[in-house]
């Protein structure tokens, strides 16, 4: 059978889709991209991936041009272990075709690698990310948080970029801090690793990495001060570039960082103030930090005799003296846990651009933890690795630059590292990141952009391009691949983190609704004695395209203790969800239901056609949960905005077919006693004054974010019953 021409593909237009679809891919992590077949769809996708995202095709499939094309593979000879997790086959195909195509590529591939731009139902969803945790507030009493930033560097053309005639200072490096400054501030004590010396000497940073000059580093004055306004409050200045204005520079920065008030630990002026011992007191936790070095790139420093009085240096486990380095270290460890309650490694090491954990970092690892220490915070690498934690203590591999220049290979990929401690126990209880992309401007001044700003600081999302966003969105899904392990939509940033904990790695709960001044609220008075709550729907409360975040969530978070039941499923109709919970048993004391929008939008023989149907199928749903439940509350059907693509009627027809399917719902729940919310017109109002508002994903799906209006919305619309009503108090 002949593929369908381009003209008879889906309607909301086949580049539109084939963009979406590689964006999608990317944003999972996949690298490499392999098409099969190779007819007009595939050359379709190839213009896609080369024109606009600048991607070339790792491999193209198709039987009958590998005969006479040697740059196409045929079927037989494509050997999918040859390419490596982070290869994705997108089938080149439409329906009908499609789903035979699609069977025979999964002999090949595994089916969550293998994806179609043109048929949906082939494709196989991502896990959503498990919650772990519940959401970290770091000003929960007797919990601690640290943040740990990677190297804070100045290349030569980043030095130039900060240069300001008119300000008194001469220079201005405020900008990289301006949007990660909230997050900073936020931690206990946040640290970073001042990644070279502040030298009394104006011949700042010569070389950038991109160039043949040998880079040796020197940073002006006014960044320290940057750096401490930017609510880093501990710097380590030990690392390869200690020594690179020598003797001199080693001490006038630490000179530099007193008179500015930066505090530091890490490089000394002599034996005795070396030999002190480094502890800070955070929140009432008393935390030892030692700093080490691999070595030092200024090469006559190297030698033990001149910088054993100034710094700690490991040595290679393949190179002589290891053992005498090893001994060192544990006695190093040893003696500041006497000292203190928790003992924090800092530790510059190699291997450069490389998210792999190599084996010096591994063997070192192992070494710092078995001598006692309880969280390593490495560094060097200008390039995120993975987080772990294990019997309540944290290994951190690296989280990249703060900010580069340099953005070849991954370089412009960085983040956040967050360290949660459980004072009492003094155990790392979980730890997460916040990816930050580097930015640049058409000056080369550089920002780094926070993964969670992009669905939460409406000015940063005013000033970035489209492409820029997407940039950041894939690059932000990698970091967290990469240090977590998990699979995360950028959108669920500004409510929930991905968290590691010891159970595992997952996700944090949202940020927990404001409900102090609605405590009559009849639901908040219905949980209150209660111990278990059931929530059943469609795709809002099983949260399908926003991540698994479901609209209740930021609500639930303000009872961490109650037990919570989802029963919900995608595209589901009232007639649909009755159907799925007849075989179920289900107890709660409470029960919210909130189904019907796709009755209305799909307009099919899958869901009720009227009014009084509708309610009849919600009657027996209700009837189903009133044999446990002290309480059952009823949501009216969730709106969807006028740009829906898959409503099958007009917008008024829509619009009228909601209020007839609401004035029904509210008559049946006021002649039963059943509680029953209309957030519906709320929502919807909100919408079309906000159309490209950060709260919804698509048409209808509202994103982590957006899970805040929904929950407000819902305590707020109890009783409501019209389209016509004035918008409540929405979420910022």
């Amino acid at each position: 059978m002949r593929l369908k021409p381009l003209s008879a593909m889906p309607k909301r237009g086949n580049y539109w889709k084939v963009d979406e679809t590689i964006r999608h891919c990317l944003d999972r992590g996949f690298r490499k991209f392999i098409i099969y077949p190779y007819g007009e769809v595939g050359l379709l996708i190839k213009n896609v991936l080369n024109d606009v995202y600048n991607i070339k095709e790792t491999l193209i499939v198709d039987e009958a041009k590998a005969k006479y094309n040697n740059g196409v593979v045929a079927y037989e000879d494509f050997t999918p272990t040859d390419y490596h997790e982070d290869a994705v086959l997108l089938l080149a195909t439409v329906p009908p075709t499609s789903a035979k195509t699609y069977l025979k590529a999964i002999k090949k591939m595994d089916p969550d690698r293998v994806i179609c731009p043109f048929d949906d139902s082939l494709n196989v969803a991502p896990p959503f990310p498990k919650k772990v945790s519940p959401y970290l507030d770091a000003s929960r009493p007797g919990l601690v948080k640290l943040s740990f930033v990677g190297d804070l560097i100045l290349l030569e053309n980043m030095v130039k970029s900060g240069r300001r005639e008119v300000e008194e200072a001469g220079y201005d490096f405020s900008d990289m801090f301006k949007h990660t400054r909230k997050y900073l501030e936020d931690s206990d004590l946040s640290i970073g690793v001042l990644e070279g010396p502040c030298c009394n000497d104006e011949r700042y940073t010569q070389g950038n990495f991109s160039d043949p000059t040998p880079l040796t580093l020197n940073f002006p004055k006014q960044f320290l001060r940057n750096i401490k306004e930017a609510g880093i409050g501990l710097v380590t200045t030990c690392n390869n570039h200690s020594f690179d204005r020598g003797e001199k520079g080693l001490l006038d920065t630490l000179d530099n960082l007193d008179e500015v008030g930066l505090d530091h630990v890490g490089t000394y002026r002599n034996d005795e103030e070396k030999s002190k011992g480094d502890i800070r007191t955070v929140k009432g936790l008393n935390i030892g930090f030692l700093a080490y070095t691999y070595g030092f790139n200024a090469s006559r420093f190297n030698s033990k005799e001149r910088w054993e009085r100034h710094a700690r240096k490991l040595t290679a486990p393949d190179e002589p003296g290891f053992d005498d380095s090893k001994a060192a270290v544990a006695s190093d460890i040893r003696g500041l846990k006497k000292q203190c309650d928790m003992v924090v490694v800092l530790s510059h090491m190699r291997k450069d651009f490389t998210h792999e954990i190599s084996d010096y970092e591994r063997i070192w690892s192992e070494v710092f933890f078995d001598s006692g220490a309880d969280i390593m915070f490495n560094c060097h690498a200008h390039a995120v690795k993975p987080v772990g934690i294990k019997d309540g203590r944290l290994a951190a591999f690296g989280p990249g630059n703060y900010v580069n220049s340099f953005v070849k290979w991954d370089g412009d990929a960085n983040a956040i590292i967050e360290a949660y401690i459980d004072a009492n126990r003094k155990k790392v209880v979980a730890s997460s990141v916040i990816p930050i992309v580097t930015r640049s401007d058409m000056r080369g001044t550089m920002s780094a952009i926070p993964a969670p700003d992009l669905y939460g600081d409406g000015d940063l999302r005013s000033n970035l391009s489209i492409q820029e966003g997407r940039i950041i969105e894939r690059t932000s899904a990698m970091i967290t691949k990469i240090m977590t392990g998990v699979d995360m939509p950028t959108s669920c940033y500004h409510s929930c983190r991905p968290v590691v904990t010891e159970e595992g790695a997952g996700r944090t709960g949202c940020r927990p609704l404001r409900i102090e001044n609605l405590r009559d609220n009849p639901f908040l008075k219905a949980l209150e004695g209660s111990k278990s709550v059931c929530f059943v729907g469609d795709s809002i409360t099983e949260g399908t395209e926003n991540g698994g975040i479901p609209w209740y969530e930021p609500l639930m978070s303000n009872f961490p203790d109650m037990a919570v039941t989802n029963v919900s499923k995608g595209g589901i109709t009232s007639k649909g969800l009755l159907e799925m919970l007849k075989p179920k048993r289900i107890e709660a004391e409470i029960a919210v239901i909130a189904v019907g929008c796709n009755d209305i939008r799909y307009r099919s023989k899958a869901g009720c056609m009227t009014s009084s149907e509708y309610v009849m199928t919600m009657n027996s749903i209700v009837s189903m949960f009133k044999k446990s439940a002290k309480e059952v509350f009823v949501v009216s059907p969730w709106p969807s905005t006028r740009f829906d693509p898959y409503c099958k009627v007009s917008e008024q027809k829509k619009l009228d077919l909601y209020d007839e399917y609401v004035e029904a719902l509210a008559d049946y729940c006021a002649t039963t006693g059943v509680r029953f919310s209309n957030p519906c017109p709320s929502i919807r109002k909100y919408f079309d004054l906000n159309l490209n508002s950060p709260m919804l994903v698509d048409h209808i799906h509202p994103s982590a974010r957006g899970t805040e209006l929904y929950s407000r919305m819902f305590l707020d619309c109890m009783h409501r019953r019209h389209r016509n009503v004035a918008v409540g108090n929405t979420p910022t």
